[in-house]
Formats: structure tokens, C-alpha cells, sequence
């Protein structure tokens, strides 16, 4: 006997039902696998990040920039304590000469980057009558180098000094933390944030000038308030979404979280920088001027040689050097550019990490040295 349909159809799930049924068990599903990589995370958080696992330290690229912090200041093992320790404004290492030493006639203070490190340090090699003297952080932007320039005046006796500027930190110029424009791998230290006024530089404190403030401001509710109140006020790559520490035990949220960060740091930095060259959004071009041309003057005022370092790495082609032509035009200063003998354009002289390669550092020393060799009369 043939059943009715009516009856049929009423004894199965409608399509709505299936498809509520459905994303019900996907979401259950999600559900556990948050609750299970939430707590391997958790289970490993007494570990240094290097002694985590992979798939522990691939979730941590997404939790926030508070979460994140925390971790920083309380890393022990040396890749975490570099990153705390890193970048803070104050004079150069103790364990930095302040003069030449026994052997060596000339002292040069670079103030800079790794990029610009590299370089001094192959000079070094080539020549151990040179006595270099570094300050410096991770990716230091154009305004931090300055600052480490200022803090160290009068801790020395270099007779050249050099400000070493690279391409793509050029944007964190408009920042006051590496930390918000470095999402996945940020460094703890803040420095001054730089504007315009009139045409006159104006220079903004952190609200912390080392770690010791830092891991103190951090401690107390009213710091962190403060903390994120001066970010979000001085500095143009601050994202409040990312930075408060909402959910940061969901993977899910963190895998969200760092999308959306990296696609806001990109769509920032596209304001700054697009494929015809840098962009005076955020006064970034004029900043730039202005902040070279300081420490120029400075350094004059002081006795001493300027040097600026321009470094092109991957993705700027030529673009720094442009931005900086006017103060290049300075027939008294010696401004040094990587494109010649660096093409960013050749991805045979970077290596994977996006550094130059030795061969490129000798070859930039090299030329560098000699520049400076003429300039002195140094033989």
C-alpha cells in the first residue's frame, strides 16, 4: 500500500531544518577544536617560545598586542629577552667604544638597523684601523634612529657619524612603537613620535622610556589605559580591535584577529608608499626632511662628519633615494645609497630573511669606506 505523500514529507527534516542541523555540528565542531588548540596553547605557556610547538607558536602570531606584550616582557631565553631589551632611546652600550682604541685612528657612530650594523661591521673587517660604535632596533624607523642619535651626543668621540635609513621602515616614521606596525613579531620598545607644527619639529614622549617603565605601566590598569590612550593618539598604525586583549584564548579569534591586522597594516602602508614612490599622507615625506636634515645639522654643530645611509632594500626600487635627492643635492654631505651596487629589484643579493648577503655587505662596505677615506684625506 502506497504511503501518502503528506505523510512522507512530514516524517523527514525539511531542507531548512538539514541545513540548521548542519551548521550546528560545523559549529560544535569549531567549538572543540577552539576548546582543544586553546588548550595545547595554554598547556605550553609556561615555555619560552622557542620551546613551543610549531603549531603553538603559529596561533601566537594572532593574539594581541597586549597578549603579546605580556609574553615579551616575561620571555627569559635570548630571542625574547633581544626583543624586549631592543631599540629603547638612551646612549649607545656601555660595551660600545667612545674613542679609537690602540691601533685604530678613526671612531664612526652609526645609528640604525640591522641593514646599517651589517654594513659597519664588514667595514670593520676590511679595515681594524676603524673603531665603530652602533645604537640601534629592530627595523628602527627614520625617527627612532634620530632619537638614538640624540640620546647618544656627547657619549663619544666619532668623527663620522652615520644615520642609517631604510626604505621599508620609513612608514613607522608615523608611529611610536614597533609594535604596532610589526604585528606578528613585534618588539616591545616605544619611541618619540615626531610631528610638524608650523614647520618645526615637535617631539612627543612615550609614556615609557625603558623597559623597567614599561613592565610597570603594563602591571597597572590605569597604565595600560594610558599606554593605549598615547598609541592611539601619536600613532598612525594603532588599532584598538587589535591591541585589547579580547578572546585571546580562542585560536579562532586569533586566526581572525591577525587577518584583519595584516590586512589594516597593508592598507596603511599604502596611504605611506604606493608603486610610484613615497606619499606625503601623514606629513611622512616632510617628516622625513625634516628629521634628516636635523641630525645633519647636529652633527655639523658638533665637529663632526654627517653621513646618510640610504638602504633600498626589496620592493622600494628607488624610491628612498628620490624622497631624499634634496638633502642628497647638499654638496658637503656625503649621502651613500645601496641601489648601485644593491639592485632591490635583484632578489639574488637578499637572502630569505630579506637581509643582504655577505658578499653585498663587503661590497657596500667597501664602497663606503672609500667614500669616507677621500672625504678625510684618510689613507
Amino acid at each position: 500500500m502506497r504511503h501518502n505523500s503528506s505523510s512522507t514529507s512530514s516524517s523527514r527534516l525539511s531542507l531548512r531544518q538539514q541545513a540548521l542541523l548542519t551548521t550546528a555540528w560545523i559549529v560544535a565542531g569549531l567549538a572543540l577544536l577552539d576548546l582543544a588548540f586553546g588548550w595545547l596553547c595554554l598547556s605550553q605557556g609556561h615555555l619560552s617560545m622557542a620551546d613551543r610547538g610549531s603549531i603553538v607558536r603559529y596561533f601566537d602570531y594572532g593574539r594581541s598586542l597586549q597578549g603579546k606584550l605580556v609574553e615579551l616582557l616575561k620571555e627569559r631565553d635570548s630571542q625574547g629577552q633581544g626583543l624586549a631589551e631592543a631599540g629603547w632611546i638612551r646612549p649607545a652600550a656601555a660595551d660600545q667604544p667612545a674613542a679609537p682604541g690602540p691601533g685604530q685612528d678613526l671612531l664612526i657612530s652609526v645609528y640604525g638597523m640591522s641593514f646599517a650594523h651589517h654594513i659597519a661591521q664588514a667595514m670593520v673587517r676590511q679595515d681594524p684601523r676603524l673603531a665603530i660604535r652602533t645604537s640601534g632596533g629592530p627595523g628602527a624607523p627614520l625617527s627612532q634612529c634620530v632619537a638614538l642619535f640624540e640620546a647618544d651626543r656627547g657619549h663619544h668621540q666619532a668623527r663620522i657619524q652615520v644615520l642609517g635609513v631604510l626604505a621599508s621602515s620609513l612608514v613607522g616614521t608615523v608611529t611610536m612603537s614597533h609594535m604596532t606596525w610589526n604585528f606578528d613579531v613585534p618588539a616591545a620598545c616605544l619611541y618619540p613620535r615626531f610631528t610638524l607644527d608650523d614647520g618645526h619639529l615637535v617631539r612627543h614622549e612615550p609614556p615609557a622610556m625603558n623597559l623597567v617603565q614599561l613592565r610597570a605601566l603594563t602591571a597597572d590598569p590605569a597604565g595600560r589605559l594610558l599606554l593605549r590612550s598615547e598609541l592611539l593618539q601619536n600613532d598612525a598604525f594603532f588599532e584598538p580591535l587589535v591591541f585589547e586583549a579580547t578572546l585571546d584564548g580562542s585560536v579562532l579569534v586569533r586566526m581572525l584577529r591577525r587577518a584583519f591586522c595584516l590586512s589594516r597594516e597593508a592598507a596603511t602602508t599604502a596611504r605611506l608608499h604606493d608603486s610610484g614612490g613615497f606619499t606625503n599622507a601623514m606629513q611622512l615625506c616632510d617628516l622625513a626632511h625634516a628629521l634628516a636634515a636635523r641630525f645633519v645639522a647636529q652633527v655639523r654643530a658638533d665637529g663632526a662628519v654627517p653621513v646618510l645611509l640610504l638602504i633600498d632594500d626589496r620592493g622600494y626600487a628607488d624610491h628612498l633615494d628620490r624622497l631624499m635627492a634634496p638633502l642628497a643635492a647638499d654638496p658637503e654631505l656625503l649621502s651613500f645609497s645601496t641601489f648601485e651596487l644593491a639592485n632591490p629589484n635583484d632578489l639574488g643579493n637578499f637572502v630569505s630573511d630579506g637581509h643582504f648577503t655577505v658578499a653585498v655587505n663587503e661590497r657596500l662596505a667597501a664602497a663606503l669606506r672609500t667614500r669616507i677615506d677621500q672625504l678625510l684625506d684618510r689613507r
